[in-house]
């Protein structure tokens, strides 16, 4: 229930998600391009510290990735996935 509250707000607010719920990952429920962008953290340690280094590492990465166009991101730490809507200009 409180997943779907987060995704209809970040919709509605055309607001980026980053999760470490791996179920934001599934593309079947979340296909690109349905929502403003996702980012999953699968980190085998989530520790605040964890999940800061990671994201500290990541997001300099992605400053040219169009996230807010429906992308979905995935990274365990160490290397990053990303996946696209198929109509992205």
């Amino acid at each position: 229930m409180h997943r779907l509250r987060s995704q209809k707000f970040a919709l509605k607010e055309s607001r980026c998600i980053v999760s470490l719920d791996s179920d934001f990952a599934d593309i079947r429920n979340y296909p690109p391009g349905s929502h403003a962008g996702i980012i999953v953290l699968k980190l085998k340690y989530a520790s605040s510290e964890n999940v800061a280094k990671v994201l500290l590492g990541l997001l300099p990465k992605l400053l040219d990735v169009a996230i807010e166009k429906g992308a979905l991101v995935s990274t365990n730490g160490e290397s990053y996935r990303l996946r696209f809507p198929e109509n992205v200009d």
